[in-house]
């Protein structure tokens, strides 16, 4: 075979191959071949045996050029009986194949040595060609490696494998061509497993370590050279799943020689040595097989239960991290750590013990921290910084402790055992001193800055807390001086961690809860009493507690976790009382619990602490010293403040209403309102005396809510509604649920109510209650006239002046209070209740005193839609046709119903006005009040009566198609009531008096204004105020001239700068609007003779009887000249 690597002037001969693979083929066959051809040679005993030499005279083979086998030769053929062809066999094989003490197939060594290298050669030049090809000549190399003996001849050295250098040539090429063939296609491996080749290089590689004493170099000894390249084999193996699975179970395999070590304990010996540069790469190869091997679980087994890998490979890192030149070393290291502690190898089952211990020597290399897939300078980097975090402290002096405990355990080879317990053994003096809780350094984390942790370990150090201050609660505990330092840890840790600290509380099912901690250094070494006497350290934790509530109460966003607190509120307000003129802390923390949580709330609700702290917000306990009463009333505001928590702070409805029905069972509503609204000013106005409609407050009042209060809460258990607090001795005439009614009926003007939705609110309620009493009592025949109020007084009715007060009361408040009034238009249904209370007035023939009260309040309310329907016109003309004692009331609603109506475009006018008028026949009804053919004997102010027929029969006609004018009584025109028809020049017959202001040259196109019309949006198109009627209408003679007396003006309807001025009346009540507020002069009326009588209730039935008659001419002076109208 010609030398592949031989040059010339066309260069390598092997550069020219263009195939390969086809090459190694024909080398494998050629290597077949020749030891086939070996196979049939004589063997060399044999050829010795025919050449009669003997085996002292071996060493004479090969010297002299042959010239010995020659000599021999020759003397053997002189002799008898000699057969030559087997004598010339012995001589060739004798004389071509060297003296050796292996017998290597019977082929020569150069032919061997040429083989082996030729292939190197093409695996070193074709890397690519062979790349996942499979080596198929496993078998004839396996079976050369199996052909050395490597025993050692202690009485011979020079026998031994060693010192046979052809032997030893051959033993190279060919663990390099192995290594080789394996690197080059992980399906090699599994060939080679299949080919029973894993125990011979488990045996070559124990081999070559035993037989030395040390490994020297691999340079300097063949053996050392020979037994790294079996270790490369081996982590070439252990590269595969194949290949671990069958080192995990290699010792148990029934060929194995027991002689051979299993291979865990050759690579852990290998570990073992000093680290120094000779053998650096062997060390860094025998941990690389033991983090491949700890990628199988039974292998991660049998390393961790056998060897002292996981400790030697920490004190690697340990001791070389911040060598530059042992890097590769610690990278190493590293790895074989993470596998075996299982935080790498899908196949690896984690392991909880190994990585507890090993979070215990090195706290920062945590579960979370070395399964996160870091990079390995930063794990190494981070063992050799200087730490002071509330999590880790770590420096130099911690460091060497873990260095020399990691030596005693290597030196006194500490026999397999659980991992935690051997690391638990140990504890770093350097750390003496410093309060930890749940691993978090406490004086650490309260110095800050950085106090973030993670979740998970923010929940159990919250956890660990709490235990934690629960078991040393009691001062006599070992590490009772730390709580306050833990207090303040925890209340940091809810300002900062406040999710991670609700996750945890609501996830520990502990009995009593955890936060019972806090409440137990609320009160553990508080005094009974405030005698001077206190203990320090009892008074800061007290402190530090409250602040851990406050802390919680402002940060958790799930209430449930604060319900735990419930049973410490009173004890907080002990504690009030105690720090009273010092600090309002606890009912601060009060406030803010209450605040936060539905739970605690409804505890101080429905237990005794409200009476409590109802009790320290009026002040109700008596104190002998000032001092005492002094500091006493700087709680009343704070407590009140928790109050105005209970009301508004939870979003929970009961709660609110539970705590409004325990104010009500002791304050008056205007008090308990003002806490509700502002609990500052309620200090403010409950010292402060009242005495009106609807607060009698004075200090025999206050003193006597104290005195019962201060009694309620001296009893174990007051029962309610029978303890609260009475004020029926306070009799002020009629009252109706918080309102004195007939002390706000004498003067409503001079009033201005607190609440007054709120009263009238009570006031509807009462009156639709009373009413609905009145009504049966109030039926009478349809053939009498209807009953007035004394008519039913007289009669027995006892609650008809009670109805008359309450209409009257309702009446001033809707028309004072226009919010009070708009509110109850929106929110009620008020006035759908007045139209079903109508209709049964009307059914139930309560016609007279009844319906009055009804019609009131409607006639307020005259502009809502609810009356602006048929329905509404048809009941409203009913009292009209039964001759009402009040039509003016009547025609007054009728009137603003319609303007309502007209006012709105036609497409939402809901029915036809005409068409219902028609239908009623309404207009007959009305026009009888314009032509005076109704019966108004009764009526007090027939003018106004008369006046608003005629505003409704004005806004009647221009919808009757009819163009002929509705035939009424002589009327008064003026100018002003007809602004748009033309002027026609006066008569040259008659004398025309001058106006008494000058008539302008123009007419201003002006709306004329009526009493509501606010409520108007646009005009009919023949409206008669219209500026379309003049148009539309003939012209008219100029009316005749009359005397004002015999004029109706309807000064409703018509603008004062049209009109001429009235004559001056005596009575300066003539000229107040209707629309205006009852005044105190609605209790009073003037006789004929112009003197005033107190006039009776019975007569005064609305406000508009007393004030509102405009046009009442009796007892006036007659005109001295006439008026051109």
């Amino acid at each position: 075979m010609m030398d592949l690597r031989s040059s010339g002037a066309v260069g390598r001969v092997i550069d020219e191959i263009e195939d390969p693979l086809a090459f190694m083929r024909a080398v494998h066959t050629t290597w077949r071949h020749e030891i086939a051809v070996a196979e049939g040679r004589m063997a060399k005993s044999t050829a010795r045996h025919l050449l009669q030499i003997d085996p002292s005279e071996v060493i004479h083979e090969q010297t002299n050029d042959g010239a010995f086998l020659r000599s021999r030769y020759r003397a053997v053929c002189l002799g008898e009986s000699v057969d030559i062809s087997h004598l010339n066999e012995a001589f060739i094989v004798l004389s071509c194949v060297s003296d050796s003490t292996c017998e290597l197939d019977k082929l020569p060594h150069k032919t061997l040595s040429l083989l082996l290298r030729t292939q190197l050669l093409f695996y070193d030049t074709f890397p690519s060609a062979f790349q996942s090809i499979p080596y198929d000549a496993y078998d004839l190399l396996l079976k050369l490696l199996g052909q050395f003996d490597f025993r050692v001849d202690m009485d011979d050295p020079a026998y031994s494998l060693e010192h046979d250098i052809h032997a030893m040539e051959l033993l190279s090429l060919s663990m390099e061509l192995l290594l080789a063939t394996m690197i080059s296609s992980p399906w090699n491996v599994e060939q080679m497993l299949r080919a029973q080749g894993l125990h011979t290089i488990i045996e070559i590689t124990d081999l070559c370590r035993q037989s030395q004493t040390g490994w020297v170099s691999e340079g300097d000894s063949t053996f050392d050279y020979i037994g790294g390249l079996s270790v490369r084999v081996l982590l070439a193996v252990a590269n595969t799943d194949v290949g671990r699975d069958e080192l995990a179970f290699e010792h148990q395999h029934p060929m194995k020689k027991p002689s051979i070590r299993p291979v865990l304990s050759i690579v852990s010996d290998l570990i073992h040595q000093n680290v120094n540069d000779v053998n650096i790469n062997m060390i860094i190869l025998a941990l690389d097989i033991l983090s491949l091997m700890g990628r199988q679980e039974a292998a991660q087994s049998t390393i961790l239960t056998s060897t002292m890998a996981f400790w030697h490979a920490l004190q690697l890192v340990i001791v070389h991290g911040t060598h530059p030149s042992k890097h590769q070393l610690v990278c190493a290291a590293l790895r074989c750590v993470r596998v075996l502690a299982g935080f790498e190898g899908m196949d690896a089952a984690p392991r909880p013990d190994v990585q507890n211990a090993l979070t215990a020597l090195v706290p920062m290399w945590t579960p979370t921290f070395m399964a996160a897939k870091s990079p390995v300078d930063e794990i190494v980097s981070i063992v050799f910084q200087d730490l002071y975090v509330p999590q880790f402290i770590w420096f130099d002096d911690m460091r060497c402790e873990v260095q020399a405990y990691l030596d005693t355990l290597l030196e006194f080879q500490v026999p397999p055992q659980s991992f935690y317990d051997v690391a638990r053994q140990f504890s770093f003096d350097a750390l003496d001193g410093e309060p930890m809780v749940g691993g978090i350094f406490l004086r650490v984390y309260k110095q800050g800055p950085d106090r973030a942790l993670p979740p998970a370990v923010a929940a159990d150090f919250c956890e660990q807390l709490l235990v934690f201050l629960y078991d040393h609660a009691i001062p006599g505990r070992p590490r009772y001086d730390e709580t306050l330092l833990a207090l303040e840890c925890f209340a940091l840790l809810t300002e900062t961690s406040a999710p991670d600290v609700e996750r945890s509380c609501l996830s520990s099912f502990s009995e009593p809860p955890l936060l019972h901690a806090l409440g137990l250094f609320m009160t553990m070494g508080v005094p009974k009493s405030n005698n001077g006497g206190f203990d320090v350290d009892a008074v800061q934790r007290r402190d530090a507690a409250t602040t851990c509530m406050r802390a919680l109460a402002r940060h958790c966003d799930d209430a449930t976790v604060l319900a735990p607190l419930s049973p410490f509120c009173q004890d907080m307000l002990a504690m009030a009382e105690l720090q009273a003129g010092e600090t309002d802390a606890p009912l601060a923390c009060l406030q803010e619990l209450c605040e936060a949580s539905p739970d605690i709330a409804k505890h101080v609700l429905t237990s005794t602490v409200w009476i409590t702290l109802f009790a320290m917000m009026i002040q109700a306990k008596h104190y002998v010293t000032e001092d005492q009463h002094m500091a006493a009333d700087t709680l009343r505001r704070p407590a009140a403040a928790v109050w105005y928590a209970l009301l508004h702070g939870s979003d929970d409805d009961d709660v609110q209403q539970l705590a409004l029905e325990r104010l009500k069972l002791l304050l008056p509503y205007a008090l308990m309102q003002t806490l509700v609204d502002d609990p500052d000013e309620f200090d403010d106005e409950f010292e402060e005396s009242a005495f009106d409609a609807e607060l009698i407050w004075n200090d025999h009042t206050r003193g006597d809510l104290r005195s019962h209060v201060e009694y309620l809460v001296s009893q174990p258990n007051p029962s309610f509604p029978d303890d609260q607090m009475d004020y029926t001795h306070l009799d002020h005439g009629v009252v109706v649920g918080d309102f004195y009614l007939d002390l706000f009926l004498q003067n409503p003007e001079a009033t201005s109510l607190r609440h007054p939705f709120h009263i009238a609110s009570q006031l509807v309620a009462v009156w639709q209650q009373e009413l609905a009493n009145l009504i049966p009592l109030a039926s009478q025949s349809m053939m009498s006239p209807p009953f007035s109020l004394p008519e039913l007084v007289e009669r027995g009715v006892d609650n008809a002046g009670l109805v008359n007060k309450l209409t009257n009361a309702l009446v001033f408040i809707y028309r004072e209070y226009v919010d009070v009034k708009a509110t109850v238009e929106d929110d009620t249904t008020l006035c759908t209740d007045l139209m079903h209370v109508l209709e049964q007035c009307q059914t139930e023939r309560a016609i007279g005193f009844p319906q009055t009260c009804v019609l009131r309040l409607m006639q307020v309310f005259a502009t809502n839609h609810t009356f602006d329907t048929a329905a509404g016109l048809q009941a409203l003309l009913m009292p009209l046709v039964r001759k009402h004692q009040d039509p003016i009331l009547v025609l007054d609603i009728i009137r603003t119903i319609l303007e309502t109506h007209l006012g709105k475009p036609k497409p939402q006018q809901a029915f036809d006005a005409l068409h219902v008028v028609r239908e009623l026949g309404m207009l007959a009804v009305v026009m009888g009040y314009v032509d005076g053919s109704a019966d108004m004997s009764n009526v007090r102010r027939p003018a106004e009566c008369q006046a608003l027929a005629i505003s409704i029969s004005r806004m009647l006609q221009p919808l009757d198609l009819d163009p002929s004018p509705v035939q009424a009584a002589p009327i008064a025109t003026t100018r002003a009531s007809l602004p748009n028809m033309p002027t026609e020049p006066p008569r040259p017959s008659v004398d025309v008096v001058p106006r008494p202001t000058a008539t302008p040259s123009f007419v201003r196109q002006l709306s004329i204004p009526t009493v509501r019309s606010s409520g108007r949006r646009s005009m009919p198109a023949n409206y008669p105020y219209s500026r379309n009627h003049g148009m539309q209408s003939k012209p008219q003679p100029p009316p005749p001239r009359k005397l004002v007396s015999e004029v109706s003006i309807d000064s409703a309807s018509v603008d004062h700068s049209f009109i001429a001025p009235l004559v001056p009346t005596t009575s300066p009540e003539s000229h107040s609007d209707a629309s205006d507020p009852r005044t105190s002069a609605a209790f009073h009326r003037v006789d004929e003779e112009g003197s005033e009588q107190d006039a009776s209730e019975y007569e005064v039935d609305i406000p508009s009887e007393v004030e509102f008659d405009l046009h009442n001419d009796q007892g006036m002076p007659p005109p001295a000249e006439e008026y051109d109208l």
